[in-house]
């Protein structure tokens, strides 16, 4: 998901000690560059040829003319997300994924990101419309769930040829929750706080609409 909701000045300084301490993952969809990922997740995906298949077939759709980074990192956090993406400019996209998950989750995990960032533009354009309070906040939050929202069908209808075995399927926190995930928004709204309820997606989209402290433009009340 994207991370709109820290300031910019917490992400510039993540970034920065992410650059430091920890090496970058780098594919240029264009180019068809591998993917230099995870030791365990390339375990992962030579066992599961499906999985490779799904993940290469998400690189392509959302990569044929950007760049792709991508981050680890390491959090006990279980409310917090297990992997978000930015935009550092508009032909790039930085995507982090947490390392200490399953590889099928951080496989799944990356599969998503990939795809909800193709609603860059669109979250762009709900950020500015937030700035100048030209979109109401609970508008402004569902709008945001609703573009993510066509991220997780396009990962649940991936992920379904993983062929996973039953103790894999078991284990994953995210394999189960994507497949039964429904196909009618509000009810994917009522779903997410049940199989999730640590995590308060929308409310966070809320609050990040407050902290943005747009004002109205020019002659708008």
């Amino acid at each position: 998901m994207p991370r709109y909701c820290q300031s910019l000045s917490i992400k510039i300084c993540l970034l920065i000690l992410l650059l430091e301490i920890v090496p970058s993952i780098y594919c240029q969809g264009q180019n068809n560059a591998p993917l230099d990922i995870s030791p365990k997740l390339q375990q992962f995906l030579t066992d599961h040829p499906a999985a490779s298949k799904a993940l290469f077939s998400a690189l392509s759709e959302a990569f044929g003319r950007r760049t792709v980074r991508i981050y680890y990192f390491y959090s006990s956090d279980e409310s917090a997300a297990k992997a978000d993406h930015l935009y550092p400019d508009k032909n790039t996209v930085w995507i982090r994924i947490r390392e200490n998950q399953l590889p099928g989750d951080e496989c799944i995990c990356l599969i998503f990101e990939m795809l909800n960032s193709e609603g860059e533009q669109h979250f762009i354009e709900l950020n500015e419309k937030a700035k100048t309070k030209q979109i109401s906040r609970n508008d402004f939050a569902t709008d945001m769930m609703q573009q993510e929202f066509v991220a997780v069908k396009k990962t649940r209808d991936l992920i379904k040829s993983f062929d996973l075995n039953q103790k894999e399927k078991e284990e994953s926190y995210y394999y189960n929750r994507l497949v039964q995930a429904p196909d009618d928004f509000n009810e994917f709204l009522i779903y997410i706080a049940k199989v999730s309820p640590k995590r308060a997606q929308f409310a966070d989209y809320e609050k990040y609409y407050d902290s943005l402290g747009g004002k109205p433009e020019a002659g708008k009340p």
